[in-house]
């Protein structure tokens, strides 16, 4: 089998990067754009939020769904590609507009407004998932791709943390409420840009590879047998939110961090840049280590490596350089487990078309973004109840529990999810042998 040629793999992995930067600011800003800019209670945000995002993650399965039960003109995967990306950019920067609306109405638009929006970022995302297997189908191919991803998202991680907070204040101009708008406003364009750019590059493979398969697609029941009763996929999919948790909190928490333990904004500049050149360095390392050792393997010495990491954090949180530095570290862990994980649900797509077969790549693969949804919306409940908890109150001098309370829950929570994301996927049983002999199968029954 060919390989699958660099330019493909380059234009397809840099069509993430617009992505990237919208859901960065969304993930990382939200929460304290709802306290401290729109001016919504931190109990109220906790729960909008959890709320939401349980829709939203419930959402990511149906959307798998959708996209492999509707076949539109321009593909099964690719149309969604194209439609999707301009209404999520739509309500995205809705999320981020600050209506004057009755106290009690504000929380439910913004909840609306984040449901809508990653609704349709979910199809887009999704479709582009789906696209992992079918574009790249040999073990080689998906390590190649998914890296290159993983180094392109690092990149746009550290391109987010040098511009977003200049670009915030720059555009507002004395206004949050202004920067904000505005910022999600370019992000949100540059993430339409490149999804056609995906679409444009995938143009060619999906008919030949959905054709030369034959197999028939999964039934709606079938799918969803596939969630519940497919071992690799339901330890994957818990192993994931475990990890995606611990970085969520990381990232969503740190603004709080600088405001009020720090007190230094402009730091976190310093400190999203310090996560971003570790998860570059990560993605690097990772292959690596992958062709090295054992996913297994792989797995403990990263989220080892971050565990520790968040652990040494929460000692230094007073030093902020020294507390930059270990978070930089964390995401050096991170980012080595996060090389392998389309590979993964790639391989348990294989095995799931080899065990029934039938195809579900989209419902499979839609398990990606939905461990990543529900991990948020862990994280999201957990930072807005937790500073409701210790006494919380937007723009106020904390107290020195508030502070600790801080610290703590930025760095001692991660920890522990990473270690137990280790104790997971250690149940995860679909080995490197398994896996070849399973796609050899696949590839003697393609030539029938």
């Amino acid at each position: 089998m060919a390989r699958l040629q660099e330019s493909v793999i380059n234009a397809f992995a840099f069509g993430t990067l617009g992505f990237v930067l919208m859901m960065s600011l969304i993930s990382s800003y939200y929460v304290y754009f709802l306290t401290d800019v729109v001016g919504i209670g931190a109990a109220a945000v906790g729960s909008l939020l959890l709320v939401a995002r349980i829709v939203d993650t419930v959402s990511v399965p149906v959307s798998g769904g959708i996209v492999e039960k509707i076949d539109l003109r321009w593909g099964k995967y690719r149309s969604w590609l194209l439609i999707g990306p301009p209404i999520a950019a739509v309500f995205g920067v809705l999320m981020f507009t600050d209506f004057a609306l009755p106290s009690g109405v504000k929380p439910v638009f913004m909840g609306c407004m984040y449901i809508i929006a990653h609704v349709f970022l979910n199809l887009s995302e999704v479709a582009q998932l789906a696209l992992y297997p079918v574009i790249a189908t040999t073990t080689s191919d998906r390590v190649r791709l998914s890296c290159r991803r993983v180094q392109v998202m690092s990149f746009g991680q550290i391109l987010f943390g040098l511009i977003t907070m200049p670009m915030i204040m720059a555009l507002g101009d004395g206004s949050e409420a202004r920067g904000f708008l505005l910022t999600i406003s370019i992000f949100a364009l540059l993430q339409i840009a490149g999804f056609y750019l995906m679409a444009r590059t995938a143009r060619g493979f999906e008919p030949g590879a959905v054709a030369s398969e034959g197999r028939p697609v999964a039934t709606i029941r079938e799918m969803a047998g596939q969630i519940i009763y497919n071992r690799p996929l339901v330890v994957l999919v818990l192993s994931e939110i475990s990890r995606n948790t611990a970085f969520s909190i990381v990232f969503s928490f740190a603004v709080y961090y600088f405001k009020y333990v720090a007190r230094d904004m402009l730091g976190i500049t310093y400190f999203y840049t310090g996560l971003s050149v570790g998860a570059l360095l990560g993605s690097l390392l990772g292959q690596p280590i992958a062709r090295s050792f054992t996913k297994k393997v792989t797995w403990v010495i990263g989220m080892g490596i971050s565990s520790a990491a968040m652990l040494a954090a929460w000692h230094f949180a007073e030093r902020t350089g020294v507390f930059i530095i270990f978070c930089a570290l964390f995401s050096v862990g991170n980012s080595i487990v996060l090389n392998l994980s389309s590979v993964l649900f790639s391989d348990v797509s294989d095995y799931a078309e080899w065990k029934t077969g039938k195809n579900a790549k989209g419902i499979i693969m839609s398990m990606t973004p939905m461990s990543i949804k529900a991990s948020i919306a862990l994280a999201g409940g957990l930072t807005g109840y937790s500073l409701a908890l210790v006494g919380y109150e937007a723009n106020k001098a904390p107290t020195a529990a508030v502070i600790n309370a801080i610290s703590s829950i930025t760095t001692l929570i991660p920890a522990f999810l990473a270690f137990l994301s280790v104790i997971i996927f250690q149940f995860y049983n679909l080995t490197d042998e398994k896996l070849t002999l399973i796609q050899q199968q696949k590839a003697a029954l393609e030539k029938q």
